[in-house]
């Protein structure tokens, strides 16, 4: 059911790979185009969306390489809940940053560490979500965590990532130490505009399709790098492409720990910030300072408190106005 085109190489796999020690492989002589909404055609109506979730009532998976095992679910978000994702984004995006080895020349006890930098191979932008941070993202997360099989405490912080025309993230491999990622498209672009995700020595290109997830793994069962799944997020030519990462790791990143305490929660020493804050203003004086600078705007100065200094604790009463509570 795919697409097949003749492909000529384009890229040298080794000047991006700065997060994984591969085997750079041959690229593939063709190409083929994997579109969950041609694969669908004659499959039957997808799930409907709950009403109230706002999610997905259920899910439709196909695979669609075997030998490296790659699916594809589309409608695996529902269009409400893609729109949420990049509403909780606008306004908080980043230059998107490369996960570099710190010393590519050894391995400690738990493999070499991964610094993050920019880089010219990835020109996008990112915004990485808290866990659990709406009632959405949470049912979402549980959600990666039934389809990759895996721990819910290993899966990273989403991140969203902006693709404007032109920009792209070159040829590169997510790590060992990612067993399993998780890409779902949160949009579409138009005809011919591209912005495909391409694994070249697969001869895999995958279509943009809103909610559309696909699933790959990174680590060949001995754990070192599958080198087959090196991949590029190719640029778009016209629209906005934007999508999220989903990412397990091979360790946990949702532990919390519990404080040790050293004193009876009774026994702790009690702040009122509203108390404190009439204690520390003068007769008369407010709690907060307005003035107005050259250009007309209002600035309001809210007076800080030192709790302690080791470690460094501050309090700032008033921080949100009732309005804004």
């Amino acid at each position: 059911n795919l697409t097949h085109l003749t492909y000529t190489p384009q890229f040298d796999c080794s000047n991006f790979l700065a997060m994984a020690r591969i085997t750079v492989l041959p690229d593939s002589n063709s190409i083929g185009t994997v579109d969950v909404r041609q694969l669908m055609e004659g499959r039957g109506e997808l799930p409907a969306i709950d009403p109230e979730s706002l999610a997905p009532s259920g899910l439709r998976s196909l695979v669609v390489n075997e030998d490296p095992r790659m699916v594809a679910v589309p409608q695996f978000l529902s269009p409400q809940e893609c729109a949420h994702l990049v509403e909780l984004s606008e306004g908080n995006w980043i230059r998107s940053l490369v996960g570099q080895l710190a010393d590519k020349n050894r391995d400690g006890p738990e493999g070499a560490k991964v610094q993050s930098a920019k880089a010219k191979t990835r020109t996008s932008s990112s915004c990485s979500l808290r866990p659990a941070q709406t009632s959405i993202v949470q049912r979402i997360e549980h959600r990666l965590a039934q389809l990759a099989k895996l721990p819910l405490d290993t899966l990273e912080r989403l991140v969203v990532v902006r693709y404007a025309p032109g920009q792209e993230f070159s040829v590169h491999h997510d790590g060992k130490f990612r067993p399993i990622t998780v890409f779902v498209y949160l949009n579409e672009l138009p005809d011919g505009a591209e912005g495909d995700t391409f694994f070249p020595h697969l001869g895999l290109s995958f279509v943009p399709r809103t909610g559309c997830a696909v699933m790959w793994p990174n680590a060949r069962p001995d754990g070192l790098e599958d080198s087959r799944m090196v991949h590029a997020g190719r640029p778009p030519l016209t629209g906005i492409k934007l999508g999220v990462n989903c990412f397990f790791n091979i360790d946990n990143k949702r532990q919390v720990c519990s404080p040790s305490m050293n004193l009876a929660a009774a026994d702790a020493y009690l702040v009122d910030l509203e108390q404190l804050a009439r204690s520390g203003a003068k007769e008369g004086e407010e709690e907060e300072e307005q003035t107005t600078s050259a250009d007309g705007k209002i600035r309001v100065r809210r007076k800080t408190f030192t709790l302690d200094t080791e470690p460094p604790l501050r309090a700032v009463p008033g921080f949100a106005s009732a309005e804004e509570v």
